[in-house]
């Protein structure tokens, strides 16, 4: 991560791991070498898997010192976590690539795959994102405040959502009167870089 343009992508066997984590035997000098830190036996202390998957990944993350880490999980036909693929970067534009890549393969947002998904398999509705969350994050972070169009760009990168989201999420607070486009002349654009006035 020293490299200024550097990508690393990292196949991390979360369920050989997490057995490494929680197991009997006496794994700590290769857990400490995998997480660069003994930090990881605060993880034998959660017993929900779920949250224990999330600390796991949390604790990798922040290890990992970059500046946007983005995660995509892979499930084996049981539905049980094998692994977990990560994105990390230092630069925003590949933070943006990945997101969309993401996105491609999981357009209803949940950002996992399973060995039973058939790339061959005909869909007959299309899988539209839950947007809520982010509408929600928007008002809850910029309820009562101004900002730029850009400054909304910047603040995107540390979500998982993609601009399209963003755009979707703008008109229709536009449209319920929750959001104010001004700063812009002729007709409303986003490239325009309006400022917004959050309600």
């Amino acid at each position: 991560m020293g490299f200024p343009h550097c990508e690393l992508l990292i196949t991390f066997m979360f369920r050989y791991a997490d057995m490494a984590v929680m197991g009997e035997a006496d794994n700590s000098l290769y857990l400490d070498r995998l997480f660069g830190t003994n930090a990881w036996t605060d993880l034998r202390k959660i017993g929900d898997y779920d949250k224990r998957i999330e600390a796991t990944l949390e604790l990798l993350s922040h290890q990992l010192r970059a500046k946007h880490v983005t995660t995509m999980q892979m499930k084996g036909k049981n539905g049980s976590l094998k692994y977990v693929l990560i994105h990390a970067s230092n630069n925003d534009k590949g933070r943006s690539k990945f997101k969309a890549a993401v996105w491609k393969v999981t357009p209803d947002g949940t950002f996992a795959v399973s060995e039973r998904y058939n790339p061959n398999q005909l869909i007959l509705i299309n899988p539209e994102p839950d947007l809520e969350p982010l509408r929600r994050m928007l008002q809850l972070e910029y309820g009562g405040k101004s900002l730029q169009m850009e400054e909304l760009y910047k603040w995107l990168l540390t979500t998982m959502y993609l601009e399209k989201h963003l755009h979707t999420v703008i008109r229709e607070l536009r449209k319920a009167n929750l959001v104010e486009c001004r700063g812009y002349e002729g007709r409303f654009a986003f490239n325009k870089n309006p400022t917004l006035k959050f309600r």
